[in-house]
C-alpha cells in the first residue's frame, strides 16, 4: 500500500503549494499579464475557480500534485463552464514548479486565443454556492 503523507509533512507540502500558488497570483494580478486582469477564487456557474480573466473569458484552476479532489476535474463542471462561455485551463502544481515564466507564456497565448470576437457568446456569471 502507498504511504499517506499526514501532520507536519502536509501542511509543508500545503504550505510550499500556496507560497507557489501565491507567487502564481502575484504575476497574474493588477493586469501584469500584457494588461489581462485576473481574478482571485471567482465564482462562475456556481463553480469556484482559481483564477478567472474575464474579458478573455479564460478560467485556470490549479490542482494539487497528488490527490487532487475528483469533482475539480468532473466533467459536468468544465461543460458547464465551457457552456457559460468560458475556456478552462488545467495546470498542476508541478507545473508551476517547473517554473512561472514558461508557464506564463502558455497562457499568453490562450489569451491570443481567446481575444474577444463579436461572434463569442456573452459570458453567464451565475450566482451559485461556491
Amino acid at each position: 500500500m502507498g504511504q499517506t503523507l499526514s501532520g507536519p509533512l502536509v501542511s509543508a507540502a500545503q504550505t510550499e503549494f500556496e507560497i507557489i500558488r501565491d507567487q502564481f497570483w502575484s504575476r497574474l494580478k493588477s493586469g501584469q499579464l500584457d494588461g489581462h486582469h485576473f481574478e482571485y477564487r471567482a465564482c462562475i456557474a456556481g463553480h469556484q475557480v482559481d483564477f478567472c480573466c474575464e474579458t478573455a473569458r479564460l478560467l485556470i484552476d490549479i490542482h494539487p500534485s497528488e490527490g487532487a479532489d475528483p469533482a475539480l476535474l468532473d466533467e459536468r463542471r468544465v461543460a458547464e463552464l465551457e457552456a457559460a462561455g468560458y475556456l478552462v485551463l488545467h495546470l498542476w502544481e508541478q507545473d508551476l514548479r517547473r517554473g512561472l515564466d514558461p508557464l506564463l507564456d502558455f497562457i499568453r497565448q490562450a489569451l491570443c486565443w481567446r481575444e474577444p470576437t463579436t461572434d463569442m457568446p456573452a459570458p453567464v456569471r451565475q450566482p451559485g454556492h461556491c
